[in-house]
């Protein structure tokens, strides 16, 4: 039985008032003060202006209470490569889209959690498939369902088993998908696999206008099914399961990130969300003055690289394309920055394909 440790969130969930004003830190005087402080990083609008907090809280979820809401259990040992003498194979970049590239429309894939406050339920399956295509050797490329995980996984969700969309822990849903296994399911109308996405990503003010606005959006509320909800898949939703085996926890070495990437393929990064980063358009991320933590989320880690003598990881988020580089963003590497280096976390596939 796979055991963890989990840090009690303090939640407060702020109902919808019309009358609440649009947060400062989405606003145009923000994105230009940002861009007045010297940053490696240039700010732009990935967001609509006129979000509440309320409106945030659903997409991203609430601030947790404690410094690391989720932490391995002292008898999980972290995974480690031998430290430095791994350098000696690190080159100085690295992206799994070039180095996998059998697997590069798999591992290219940018998911959109919309109003579903459940980064854990996009970016896990996303790993997920990219280590099948991986391990496959290219001869699995399909995605795994990010509906299946929000929809039917009860112990992935934090801190409400009952609440959809409110947040979840990467080992419970890493836990889960090792019992379970993971059907195939592509993005909001894809039409592809056995469980695609039912509920629609939100327009962020620079993507296409049919999509519903983020602002006074209800999170969805989609519900389990253990038979394949695309009528046109071919496949019976048990014989689609795909399996894993236990989860494993990355050391926080940089070199033992780096190396887990380029044997196995993109890991698991559980971060903190700070309210400048809503803005990221490029260049490497850091943490500016008087920024503030908004969420606890899930993002996938593809590689790294240096740029004007930072380095950095290249990170996907699970806020669609329009979000940063193209759903992407680099931040800064060897600091921990926002944490994103203390709680990465893995499988592998189990069998063969």
């Amino acid at each position: 039985m796979i055991s963890f440790s989990v840090i009690i969130l303090g939640v407060v969930f702020l109902g919808v008032n019309a009358e609440q004003p649009a947060v400062y830190y989405l606003s145009d005087e923000y994105i230009d003060h940002l861009n007045q402080q010297n940053l490696p990083w240039t700010a732009g609008r990935n967001f609509p202006s006129d979000l509440t907090q309320s409106d945030v809280e659903r997409m991203f979820g609430t601030k947790p209470a404690t410094e690391l809401p989720e932490v391995p259990h002292p008898t999980e040992l972290r995974k480690s490569y031998g430290g430095v003498n791994a350098f000696n194979t690190i080159p100085d970049t690295f992206d799994a889209r070039e180095y996998f590239k059998s697997c590069a429309s798999v591992i290219s894939v940018v998911t959109d959690q919309g109003s579903c406050a459940s980064s854990y339920a996009f970016a896990i399956p996303s790993v997920a498939s990219d280590r099948l295509c991986i391990h496959s050797q290219g001869r699995v490329q399909k995605l795994l369902s990010s509906q299946y995980v929000a929809s039917c996984c009860k112990m992935c969700r934090y801190p409400h088993e009952d609440q959809i969309c409110t947040g979840g822990i990467s080992s419970s849903t890493w836990a889960w998908i090792h019992k379970r296994g993971l059907v195939t399911g592509g993005g909001y109308k894809s039409n592809t696999g056995c469980q695609p996405v039912s509920f629609p990503p939100c327009n962020h003010g620079t993507s296409s206008s049919s999509l519903p606005s983020c602002k006074n959006m209800d999170p969805p509320k989609p519900k389990c099914h253990t038979r394949c909800t695309n009528d046109n898949y071919g496949r019976g939703f048990f014989h689609d399961k795909y399996r894993f085996k236990k989860y494993y926890w990355l050391s926080e070495q940089v070199s033992d990130i780096q190396k887990e990437i380029q044997e196995n393929g993109p890991v698991v990064a559980n971060m903190y969300l700070y309210d400048d980063l809503l803005s990221y358009k490029g260049g490497v991320y850091s943490v500016s003055d008087n920024a503030n933590i908004l969420a606890y989320i899930t993002v996938k880690i593809i590689g790294w690289g240096v740029e004007d003598s930072r380095p950095y990881w290249t990170v996907v988020s699970t806020f669609g394309e329009s979000f940063g580089n193209h759903g992407t963003f680099k931040i800064l590497r060897g600091r921990n920055m926002a944490i994103v280096e203390s709680l990465v976390n893995a499988a592998l596939p189990r069998g063969n394909y």
